[in-house]
């Protein structure tokens, strides 16, 4: 069935479930067309549109083929882009992520690297970045109270303690660490951030959220 040439300012009528649809106008560029005639729509059936009667316009140039053309190679073209964009986009992420990872693992070996220079003038377990003073208590405290056992016994002799005092000892000395630490901590933490990598390097030895006076980040 044939369809109605679009248009608007058509005058619309129902009766008995019919549709009828008469005249309009129809614009092209500079040009303006007065439809006279008449289509039926069957509300019923939805089957098509009817025509009821039609006269020819003189000088009619209202044909959209080649517009359609156009608009479809238009459509085509833009379909293609959007293709290309998310084909860009589906595989960044993944370009990104891998990159990060890298990053992360050279960062990594950097910080060991720097805690095991400083380890050759001095012995005591480093904080690592973005570790709050809790977790690197938690990490470390078996050593820390080895260090407290083995001050005692070169200062005493003995290492004459309860659990709870040498506990206490042990954290103390852990918490002077952290904090003499700091400023080198904060160091690589900031290349850490400006390499877009936040806390991925330590991720894996984090339980939890910052702890016991810890600042995990500036």
């Amino acid at each position: 069935f044939e369809m109605p040439h679009p248009r608007f300012n058509a005058q619309l009528a129902v009766q008995d479930d019919v549709l009828y649809i008469f005249g309009g106008t129809f614009e092209k560029a500079d040009r303006e067309y007065t439809f006279d005639e008449m289509w039926a729509i069957d509300l019923g059936k939805l089957d098509g549109c009817k025509e009821i009667f039609r006269r020819e316009l003189e000088d009619w140039q209202g044909s959209e083929d080649e517009d359609s053309e156009d608009e479809e190679d238009d459509q085509s073209s833009e379909e293609e882009e959007d293709w290309d964009a998310s084909e860009t986009a589906s595989t960044a992420p993944t370009s990104v992520s891998q990159d990060t990872q890298r990053e992360a693992i050279e960062l990594e070996d950097e910080a060991w690297n720097s805690e095991e220079t400083s380890a050759l003038t001095d012995t005591l377990p480093h904080p690592r970045p973005f570790e709050s003073l809790r977790d690197f208590y938690s990490r470390t405290s078996v050593q820390w109270q080895e260090v407290v056992v083995e001050q005692l016994s070169k200062a005493t002799g003995s290492a004459a303690k309860s659990v709870k005092e040498l506990k206490k000892a042990a954290f103390d000395q852990a918490e002077e660490k952290w904090w003499d630490c700091r400023e080198e901590i904060f160091a690589l933490e900031d290349e850490q951030e400006q390499a877009g990598i936040g806390e991925v390097v330590s991720i894996a030895d984090k339980g939890g959220d910052g702890g016991l006076g810890g600042v995990g980040r500036r």
